[in-house]
């Protein structure tokens, strides 16, 4: 599992198809990897400095184990931290 987290955490973009051949493994079994992560989590949010692009990638991945918010911002304006947990509580807490 720390293994497909490392690899989550380095090529957010990759399908569970290209994670299951990277570790050796099939489709489904990653599939339940990431449901076990998700389990027991209340949501995610996906904070982006553009218009959302990867909330679906995200929501996908997930396969409809949680819910998925979004949080961002566009022309290049980094936000805040605290803006970033206050996001956090208004849409999943």
């Amino acid at each position: 599992m720390k293994e497909l987290l490392s690899l989550l955490k380095q090529n957010a973009r990759l399908s569970n198809a290209e994670l299951a051949a990277m570790l050796g493994r099939d489709e489904a079994t990653v599939a339940k990897q990431i449901a076990e992560m998700a389990r027991g989590k209340k949501g995610i949010l996906v904070a982006e400095i553009n218009a959302g692009q990867m909330v679906e990638d995200v929501r996908l991945a997930i396969n409809g184990a949680l819910p998925v918010e979004y949080f961002g911002r566009l022309g290049g304006i980094v936000p805040e931290p605290e803006e970033i947990v206050n996001a956090l509580k208004e849409k999943l807490l």
